[in-house]
């Protein structure tokens, strides 16, 4: 009886030391929704001493709980509740928990277990697990925000492009025109159907038959706009030219567009 004993306690001492250590918060509740029990994580990631959490239901309105949309995450909808009431594990549940120690909201990732006792049908306990992801979140929004920042520069970019009254295109860090607006078309008589992005104005013959590669060089290469003017032959511009017959006098201008970290993002000609 003494060793089972003994090794029972170790066994004990093992899944305390395993529940008390690991880096995702555990909470367990009773069949009232109450909680009973609580690892030093959960107590860090809900920013709450032992003696707070312990006691609480989901039903506090102090948890001010939120789901990914921001709308508010009813009590009675918690993973820990609707395994209570179903019988059925909730794996997966994405919730915003204010943390009071930190005044912010701290995202988990949550799953819930119902718990049986031995002869009740119906759960007597319920265990839930959750990481903290808020980190993974604010990224995610990061990255949201910098997709809308793009796309809003890049309607910005159309708009005054297609609006202006003077001919203009734009083009990637390869030198491929991504963009032209109608008064380039209308200037070079460029057919509607011609596939303009095989361009590449780095490959245009014009600029090193008139000794004016430098000017390229400067835009794309050392980031600075230019100013030039040349005489421009439509079938001197390259291995893929734009097979059109027109000649023409350009006074332009091209200006790089750089990013934050200083990267070419794109060229704009006028």
């Amino acid at each position: 009886m003494g060793k089972k004993t003994s090794k029972l306690s170790e066994t004990e001492l093992r899944y305390k030391y395993l529940f008390e250590s690991m880096p995702q918060g555990v909470v367990y509740q009773d069949k009232t929704g109450a909680i009973i029990e609580a690892n030093a994580a959960a107590l860090k990631i809900l920013g709450l001493t032992y003696d707070q959490l312990c006691g609480k239901t989901s039903y506090d309105s102090n948890w001010k709980a939120i789901k990914e949309d921001g709308s508010d995450f009813l009590g009675e909808t918690h993973p820990s509740i609707e395994a209570l009431k179903t019988g059925f594990p909730v794996k997966d549940t994405i919730m915003g928990v204010f943390n009071a120690k930190e005044n912010n909201y701290r995202w988990i990732q949550i799953n819930a277990f119902p718990i049986f006792g031995d002869t009740s049908k119906k759960p007597t306990q319920v265990f839930t697990t959750f990481d903290d992801i808020t980190e993974r979140k604010e990224a995610e929004q990061k990255l949201k925000e910098n997709e809308l920042k793009y796309i809003n520069q890049v309607n910005f970019l159309d708009s005054i492009i297609e609006n202006s009254p003077f001919a203009m295109w734009i083009a990637d860090p390869n030198g491929y025109l991504v963009r032209v607006n109608q008064v380039l078309r209308d200037t070079l008589e460029i057919p509607a159907d011609m596939d303009i992005t095989k361009y590449n104005i780095l490959e245009d013959e014009n600029f090193s038959n008139q000794g004016l590669t430098y000017i390229l060089d400067d835009v794309f290469k050392n980031h600075k706009s230019s100013r030039f003017e040349m005489f421009w032959l439509g079938s001197e511009t390259g291995e893929d030219n734009l097979s059109i017959p027109k000649k023409l006098w350009v006074f332009g201008s091209m200006y790089p567009i750089i990013d934050q970290s200083g990267k070419l993002i794109n060229v704009i000609f006028q």
